[in-house]
């Protein structure tokens, strides 16, 4: 399936820290009480976090938020 939507690739830090750290996207949104699409948006920067679900996340990855808040910084 193809969609018309962009992927934001200034993310690929998130993807890597993911990586890193051997989480699945199942994962996280497990940890956040989230749904596993709801993360893969976030990682493919379809969608931006709100302040409150950014510090959960950065917590899960036992990241500081400002250094996930970098990560979801587009470059322009």
């Amino acid at each position: 399936m193809t969609t018309n939507q962009a992927v934001d690739y200034t993310r690929i830090g998130l993807k890597i820290a993911l990586m890193q750290r051997g989480f699945k996207q199942a994962h996280i949104a497990k940890a956040m009480n989230k749904d596993q699409a709801w993360v893969s948006k976030v990682v493919n920067g379809w969608i931006d976090p709100s302040d409150e679900d950014t510090a959960r996340m950065a917590n899960v990855l036992d990241l500081d938020v400002d250094e996930l808040r970098a990560m979801f910084a587009s470059v322009a």
